[in-house]
């Protein structure tokens, strides 16, 4: 898969803002890893004479960009790779493949520029010769084109899905529907459409999808058994379809393909998702009778468990209690699924607990807690066996074994001072840096300062990469903040060091709680929590799980930058300080983002009265959702008020940036 190698999803976005259809691999040469998450252009930092790096790499202007190309050639040696690269894309992106021929054949990349000579084979694959053509027309680059979809017609189906989903805009599907769209396999279009889900390019997915079912003459997608609709293939596929259409919350069409799937062989996964997303539709009581009609049907374990499990939630929605018990103690006794046995385990403890019954729910808590195997859901029993049984000391083990944690919160009384006395802090010695790894840190500040976000992130990594002493790159991961880089430094050190420090009690080396607890964007986040009164360890926390401080991503339901606003809230919130509106690519400026979202938690907290779990709640699920809540369960008891939030999204949100919290505030006070 030459593609998936490259890091594909890192390029997406930039190639839709410099509409290349060459060499799309090369950019990966010139940037950085990917995020898993759509990403977006950075503006260039405030105040700076040089031009952001995308605008020399593409653009309709980016031709007349050369000049400045060859003056920060000579300004910044230390960068002169990537404004060689930069150039060389704006020669692909006009269709001057002479210059970027010449480019190519005289180009040297240093060390660490991963897979180039692949990066020019693909090149030259595309232009289906063994050399780029050097007086292309405009024009022939829909020559061009045509000629890659057909080529990759006949290649196995992994690489084809890695050329469509990585195309810009789709611009293939528009151009050629009826020509070279209606003949792609449905199995090619089904894997495309699921690496773009993947990345969360969901309405990308669910176009392709539609553009399909037009190009090969279906005039209902429901129609999944029409003679010559596309959908003529195997059950494993159109269950492949069920779980996309899943994905991307069209239930209609996930419940229909996944019915049936579920006449295939093998039912337990479709019949699994059917009952989902007819729940999904409000159709409870229907997936209610269907999965009773279907269980003895379902063959795995897995699905098995996993439906029992649900009829538990169904039952439990619907009041009918000893029904819920029922399922949740038989998915504790047969689940092969770690998580679906520590939930339907704690849910029959608590239906004890809500219904006065301590010591039903003491007995079902203690002896689940002898066989979960997660850190939070040990967590979540020793709380409220604490509760079920206050003379047990299960508090004092979760004390011990887990001080800055939601559930230790809730058990000191919401008190994180408390807390302090169980953490005990120490600084380790980092490693020295060599003078080449202080180099590459130098050009990481330069591009940062440049606002060149791809060039930074790949001086970064380089350095990382070209060192294998743990001291030195845990030295290094310690900088990353100085360079708004923590996103970076945050995903490698939870793969090479992050086991560890998962272990209940954790390593209290302050140092490691830097990396994995960062605080980028001082003066924005400083400047912003003055501003609206609000602790900077709440924007710090929030920005945490919303972002992992990466400031130019979008989410799959559109919200943007470092603290995930909605366009529409942004809009709101700035007009009412007397703002001017933000622009999209505003929003990735991190001084606009952080203020704008410092303003809305402001708004919450005030409308809810300074409490900040309710307020964080707000701003995942909205602050209406929150109110009605707060009715059915008061907030303060607010430890039963989070166990009984609805929606299982919020619920963990709210666990996951309250711990956060704490631990900002923890290890901030121990600095001080």
């Amino acid at each position: 898969m030459l593609l998936s190698s490259f890091g594909c999803d890192n390029l997406i976005i930039l190639l839709s803002h410099m509409n290349v259809r060459l060499l799309l691999p090369l950019l990966v040469c010139l940037a950085c890893t990917p995020t898993g998450m759509e990403r977006q252009s950075a503006p260039p930092v405030p105040g700076t004479a040089a031009p952001a790096w995308e605008a020399l790499a593409g653009g309709p202007d980016c031709q007349s960009r050369r000049a400045d190309a060859e003056r920060l050639r000579e300004r910044y040696p230390a960068l002169a790779t990537h404004v060689t690269g930069a150039w060389l894309l704006c020669a692909l992106s006009t269709g001057d493949l002479a210059a970027a021929t010449s480019l190519l054949t005289g180009f040297q990349p240093p060390t660490g520029y991963p897979d180039w000579d692949a990066a020019i084979a693909w090149a030259q694959w595309i232009a289906g010769s063994d050399t780029l053509p050097r007086n292309l027309p405009r024009s022939g680059r829909e020559v061009i084109t045509q000629r890659a979809i057909r080529r990759a017609m006949a290649m196995p189906l992994t690489d084809a899905a890695d050329v469509f989903s990585v195309w810009p805009e789709w611009d293939w599907p528009e151009l050629f529907e009826r020509e070279v769209v209606s003949m792609l396999p449905a199995t090619t279009v089904i894997e495309t459409v699921r690496r773009l889900t993947e990345r969360g390019r969901r309405q990308k997915a669910w176009n392709l999808l539609q553009r399909y079912w037009a190009a090969a003459g279906l005039s209902n997608e429901l129609a999944l058994t029409k003679p010559d609709a596309w959908c003529r293939c195997d059950p494993a596929t159109i269950y492949a379809l069920a779980r996309l259409a899943f994905d991307l919350r069209e239930y209609p069409l996930a419940a229909v393909a996944s019915r049936t799937a579920a006449t295939g062989p093998f039912p337990g996964p479709a019949i699994l998702l059917h009952g989902r997303a007819l729940a999904r539709q409000g159709r409870t009581d229907e997936a209610t009778r269907y999965w009773l009609r279907e269980l003895q049907r379902v063959p795995d374990a897995d699905s098995r468990a996993a439906i029992l499990y649900r009829l538990g939630l169904l039952a439990e929605d619907r009041g009918h209690m000893q029904d819920a018990l029922k399922w949740y103690q038989k998915t504790a006794r047969v689940s092969t699924s770690v998580r679906d046995r520590d939930h339907a385990g704690f849910r029959a403890g608590w239906l004890k607990w809500r219904a006065a019954d301590q010591a039903g729910a003491r007995a079902a808590w203690r002896e689940d807690l002898d066989r979960v195997s997660d850190p939070v859901a040990r967590r979540r029993l020793l709380y409220w066996l604490g509760k079920a049984d206050p003379d047990g000391g299960w508090h004092a083990t979760l004390f011990e074994e887990a001080p800055l944690s939601w559930y230790a919160w809730l058990a000191a009384g919401q008190n994180a001072q408390s807390l302090v006395a169980n953490v005990h802090w120490f600084d380790s010695t980092p490693a020295a840096m060599t003078s080449a790894t202080e180099a590459r840190l130098a050009s990481t500040r330069l591009a940062m300062q440049l606002g060149w976000l791809w060039p930074a992130r790949f001086e970064f990594e380089a350095a990382l990469s070209r060192t294998t002493d743990p001291k030195l790159q845990l030295a290094l991961l310690g900088q990353a903040e100085r360079v708004d880089l923590s996103s970076t430094a945050l995903k490698m050190f939870w793969s090479a060091f992050g086991e560890p420090f998962r272990q209940d009690p954790p390593n209290f080396d302050r140092r490691l709680w830097r990396i994995v607890y960062p605080r980028p964007f001082a003066q924005a986040v400083t400047s912003a929590a003055r501003k609206h009164q609000i602790d900077p360890a709440l924007i710090y926390a929030v920005m945490r799980e919303e972002s992992h401080f990466q400031p130019e991503i979008i989410s799959p339901a559109g919200a943007v930058g470092l603290l995930q606003l909605m366009p529409a809230t942004a809009t709101r919130l700035a007009l009412s300080q007397r703002m001017p509106a933000p622009s999209l690519e505003h929003l990735f400026v991190p001084d606009v983002n952080i203020s704008l979202g410092a303003a809305y938690l402001r708004q919450l907290l005030t409308r809810f009265s300074g409490a900040e779990p309710l307020a964080i709640a707000s701003y995942n699920a909205g602050p209406a959702a929150v109110s009605r809540w707060t009715r059915r369960v008061p907030a303060t008891e607010l430890d039963r008020f989070v166990e009984e939030i609805p929606y299982t999204e919020t619920r963990r949100y709210v666990i996951k940036v309250t711990r956060s919290l704490i631990r900002y505030r923890a290890l901030m006070a121990s600095e001080s």
